[in-house]
């Protein structure tokens, strides 16, 4: 586990792992392999889990007090994890800066905790927008002031996820499988370490907060009307408390 936790914590590479701990390269290789799978077949369910029952209102209630958005379940956000060139269909994962990554699309609440994680599809095109909807509410085109506070929880969760965990700054495999495997236990590790209370913000810096670009935002012109108005509703709420 130690080699394991070593890995994700660090940019090494496996040769110098390997001569840290006295062993090979293919026995880290294989350590890492097999923890992600334990992780994510023993721990996965339990760690990263939809709020219920009192939660719900727990998550409303922290979320509003940070600056008066009512019932928010969770901040909705994606972020790139690059990888080394896939053997196969390598162009797929080329996103829209032209490098390889793995697209990750996650949900936190009010304590940065991960609720929701989906790993693994390529980016190979475009980076999708989130429409809005009357159960998604998306930024205005005024660079999201008025939601920035509540969307920074994501923002924030995932620089510290990448700051503690320095490997996902550059993951080096590249083999899909394994690339989910591993990049779903830092999201489960990231929750284990903040119910231990484990100090975060040591590690922002590292993790670089990565704010989401402009073109990304689509016109609303074609969102559902209920939608349009709700968030009209929710805006003039937050510029009374703001």
């Amino acid at each position: 586990m130690l080699i394991f936790i070593y890995y994700c914590g660090t940019q090494d590479p496996l040769i110098r792992i390997a001569d840290i701990f006295g062993t090979c390269e293919t026995s880290v290789f294989d350590i890492i392999g097999k923890v992600s799978q334990l992780i994510n077949r023993d721990l996965l369910k339990k760690f990263i889990k939809w709020p219920s029952g009192d939660q719900v209102q727990d998550v409303f209630h922290g979320f509003e007090r940070t600056r008066h958005f009512p019932k928010v379940i969770g901040a909705l956000d994606g972020t790139h994890n690059p990888i080394k060139t896939p053997k196969k269909d390598g162009e797929v994962y080329i996103n829209r800066k032209k490098f390889h990554s793995i697209n990750v699309a996650a949900v936190c609440d009010h304590q940065m905790m991960f609720t929701f994680v989906c790993v693994g599809w390529p980016v190979s095109g475009h980076d999708s927008a989130y429409e809005l909807n009357e159960f998604l509410m998306t930024p205005f085109k005024d660079n999201g002031a008025l939601t920035k506070p509540t969307r920074m929880k994501i923002e924030n969760a995932f620089a510290y996820l990448k700051g503690r965990f320095r490997r996902l700054k550059y993951i080096d495999m590249h083999e899909p499988q394994r690339l989910v495997e591993f990049i779903t236990s830092c999201f489960v590790m990231h929750n284990i370490c903040l119910l231990n209370s484990d100090t975060v913000e040591e590690y922002l810096n590292d993790g670089e907060i990565e704010e989401p670009p402009a073109q990304e935002i689509e016109a609303d012109r074609d969102a559902d009307v209920t939608a349009v108005a709700k968030r009209r509703a929710i805006s003039v709420l937050l510029c009374l408390f703001n």
